[in-house]
């Protein structure tokens, strides 16, 4: 669903040449929302500031996590639209 339904919607943003919907996708699902430390947050997922300066794949510049994590803010809100929610939603529910 990330890859056909949410990244045709933010795909032609010119710095997102760089980033595939796979890499974008995993960094979502693995650190953001779904890294050890997300939990200890209030709401479950890192905020901007922790993700950026300190988490990620080590490959990924600064520019690459704050690019990130805005798509990470996008496909909350997209998901919100549809009161959709993905597996990590369930996750932190529970």
């Amino acid at each position: 669903m990330f890859e056909t339904k949410f990244w045709p919607k933010v795909a032609n943003h010119k710095c997102l040449k760089k980033l595939s919907p796979t890499l974008v996708w995993t960094e979502i699902y693995s650190v953001i929302k779904g890294g050890m430390q997300s939990c200890s947050y209030y709401l479950g997922y890192l905020p901007k500031h922790v993700y950026v300066k300190s988490h990620g794949s080590g490959f990924l510049t600064y520019n690459e996590r704050r690019l990130i994590y805005f798509l990470y803010l996008e496909y909350e809100r997209w998901k919100s639209e549809f009161n959709a929610y993905d597996f990590m939603d369930v996750v932190n529910h529970i």
